[in-house]
Formats: structure tokens, sequence, C-alpha cells
């Protein structure tokens, strides 16, 4: 990816940009106005604890909340118990956390005078725009949240040098790296029932996603639906729901 344009565009108060990017083209295959499909690798990850998106999904009929209140979701609900959580120190956080934030940028990045007083908008445009969201359902919130982070990450990128751009990336990494969310998945116990695992998860590639912390080994055998849902509600006999090992 060479350039990120700065004309953003808002359809249904989602924040989109356009990117430049730059691909070998040495057969002149690639012609202007072509479709196509890009893969952009963010992070990777080696060697580590996944997984499946749909055990993150499942749950159980009849299974406890958070707060331990029974309740009968549906198969297939999300296993997030919240929104993205926001490390202390990162993009959108407040108060304290964000003053850190700005003497974090001011002191790794080195920024001068100038850039300081470019700074000061944003992060008071990110304190406005983090606390009306503060009444919204955790889901809408989150995701204004996510989307404040990111304009605050472009702005900020505007007024840096090169060699700041490259540190900042580096601290933008970071932050993602320590970023976890909370889920839940199912694994059976020794009377063969459900048992729910709190885990908190990192990166995800949208089949899998990276394990960060929580009760689950490697070869852990984890619920990832029922076969027959009818026949389990009816209290019949059949098999029991497919177990996926990662």
């Amino acid at each position: 990816m060479k350039e990120v344009r700065k004309s953003a565009q808002v359809v249904q108060n989602v924040v989109s940009y356009t990117v430049v990017v730059s691909a070998p083209n040495p057969d002149q295959l690639l012609l202007p106005g072509m479709t196509a499909n890009a893969r952009i690798v963010t992070d990777q990850r080696q060697s580590t604890l996944r997984v499946p998106n749909a055990a993150l999904r499942f749950r159980p009929l009849g299974a406890a909340d958070a707060k331990g209140a029974s309740s009968t979701p549906q198969v297939g609900t999300t296993a997030n118990a919240g929104p993205a959580a926001t490390p202390a120190g990162a993009p959108g956080a407040l108060g304290g956390a964000g003053q850190q934030l700005r003497e974090r940028l001011v002191a790794e990045l080195k920024l001068d005078a100038a850039q300081q007083a470019r700074l000061e908008p944003l992060f008071a445009e990110l304190r406005q725009k983090t606390g009306a969201a503060r009444d919204l359902p955790e889901a809408e919130r989150a995701k204004v949240f996510e989307r404040a982070r990111a304009d605050l990450r472009v702005k900020v990128q505007e007024f840096l040098t090169p060699e700041q751009k490259a540190r900042y990336a580096e601290l933008v990494a970071e932050s993602a790296g320590r970023s976890a969310t909370r889920g839940r998945v199912y694994v059976l116990d020794a009377n063969g029932e459900p048992k729910s695992v709190d885990v908190r998860l990192g990166l995800s590639d949208g089949t899998q996603t990276e394990v960060l912390g929580g009760d689950l080994a490697e070869g852990t055998e984890v619920i990832v639906g029922i076969a027959n849902l009818a026949a389990a509600k009816s209290g019949s006999t059949a098999a029991p729901g497919p177990r996926l090992p990662f």
C-alpha cells in the first residue's frame, strides 16, 4: 500500500478512505478499471494457540450469562463479553490514559511545538466523540470508539515526517498486540455436559482466532454446534454435537 488519500467518505456513519496499492505487472495483465481483491496482512503470529470462530459463537440452550442469570440464547450468538477492550494508553482511552497517550506520542515521536499544537484539537475531538457515545448500547459504542481511534490515527499521520510515521506504525502495532477481547467457549465436562471456559482473544483471520489466555490447552476439544437442534430440544438421544480440536 503506497498511499492513503486524506479525503474521507462517510456512508451510514462509517468512515472510509481511498488507498493506492502498488502491484507488479510485468506481463501487463492488469488493466485500468479492473476489479481486484487485495489481501493486506496487518499482523502475523507464529505457532499460536487458536480456536474456531464457530466455537466462540456457540451457546448451549439455557446457558447462564456473565451475571449468572439463566438465558436461552440462540446457537450462533456472539461469544464476546463486550466491545474490544481499550488498553491503557491506546487511542480512544479517556482521562488519565488519554493524557498518557499524548505524552507518549510526544516523547516517542519527538514531536516539535508545531506538531504538538496540531495534536491538541485531535484529542479534544476524540474526547467529544467518545463522550457522546457513552449512552449507546455496547455494540454501537464499540463501533464509535473504533472509528474515532481510526480517524485519530489517520489525522496524526498527516503532520508526521516519514521517520515519525514509521515509529508511529510500530506504536500502533504494539498497541494492537496488547489489545484483547474476551470470549467464551464450551467444552464437555466429566458428565458430558457443556462447560464454559472464558478466554482472552487476539488476532483473527475470520475463521480462527488467537487465544492469548484462559484455561485451554492444545488439543482440547471445543463445541462448535449442535448436529440436530430440533432433536436436542425434544430430548432425543441423537449423537452429541460436533466438536473440533484446535
